[in-house]
């Protein structure tokens, strides 16, 4: 199997009179088959035509949280170049055919424009996580098990962890048939807010020697809307494509409104009242011939009341 973890790609800069347009746009990086685990490496350059004037390259536009993007220099001035390096972590992906659209806005003058650059694989599923990254809201402690899997001939396993927070930490299980379960503790002492961080898994394989899990943690305060339980679990049935299962919301007596549930899963859909009321019911559905016979994912809850922030719930669906 063809496996690729860094390649490069030279992007020209079209002169002023087709400006906005690098030769060959959208640039793109067939990357063929990818094992999925290691960090994929991607680097595009961009080169300036002499004589033309100074152009000034503005933050890339990302297509999802998975892909990280750094610009060498800012500002290209006539016949001078700069690099794009773009690591992409692979293990937050679905199997199957991909594309990744980044673009980079820049200006030239008095004039702007984008360039489009673009990146395709299709990724082999050797090393897995489920699930692939955390989005959960807590009103105290709190804790949730991942499941590494590794179909290779000779399975990796976990050897550390670090969380970059002092309330967060990890218990690593023993790797047995090619699975492993880690486990992040929240400590009740995590202050209420938002918190966007990383889990750095360290393994014992030199090829996918670090695994990143994006973790997006929600502490409540005793003011916000809190759900029972704070995690879907869907129990499904065999012969049977739907499941669902009940959340409840409350405001601590408070009548709210919900003005919008998101999903971030195919398959998963959610059936939410519109009228104003001190406790809200959500009706969590999995259709497992979209979704998959099992799997994890997340919902976000918007309110009316703009002050009452957004309200993640954690999902997993499949049979007992």
């Amino acid at each position: 199997m063809k496996k690729i973890l860094f390649a490069a790609i030279i992007v020209w800069l079209a002169p002023p009179a087709t400006f906005g347009q690098p030769i060959g746009t959208p640039a793109e990086l067939a990357l063929g088959d990818v094992a999925t685990g290691p960090t994929l490496a991607t680097e595009f350059a961009f080169k300036l035509p002499a004589g033309d004037k100074p152009v000034f390259l503005g933050e890339p536009v990302l297509p999802c949280g998975c892909t990280k993007a750094a610009l060498s220099a800012k500002e290209l001035q006539p016949g001078g170049t700069a690099t794009l390096t773009v690591q992409l972590n692979t293990i937050a992906q679905a199997a199957g055919k991909h594309r990744w659209t980044i673009r980079v806005p820049y200006t030239q003058g008095t004039a702007a424009g984008a360039i489009e650059l673009g990146m395709t694989a299709n990724l082999i599923q050797e090393v897995s996580l489920q699930p692939a990254s955390l989005a959960m809201s807590l009103t105290g402690a709190a804790k949730h098990t991942w499941t590494l899997t590794d179909v290779r001939a000779k399975p990796l396993a976990i050897v550390e962890c670090a969380t970059g927070h002092e309330h967060l930490s990890v218990t690593i299980g023993a790797a047995k048939a090619g699975k492993q379960e880690f486990t992040l503790h929240v400590a009740d002492g995590l202050k209420p807010g938002r918190l966007n961080t990383l889990l750095v898994l360290t393994t014992d394989d030199e090829a996918c020697r670090t695994l990143r899990v994006p973790v997006l943690l929600e502490k409540r305060s005793s003011t916000d809307v809190v759900a029972t339980p704070e995690e879907a679990d869907i129990i499904t049935s065999a012969g049977k494509h739907t499941a669902s299962t009940l959340v409840q919301l409350r405001h601590h007596g408070k009548s709210f409104r919900i003005a919008s549930v998101e999903s971030f899963t195919p398959g998963v859909t959610v059936k939410s009242p519109t009228e104003a009321d001190t406790v809200l019911t959500l009706r969590v559905i999995a259709d497992t011939a979209t979704a998959g016979a099992t799997g994890v994912g997340s919902l976000s809850v918007t309110f009316a009341d703009e002050k009452l922030p957004k309200l993640l719930i954690p999902v997993k669906w499949g049979g007992r």
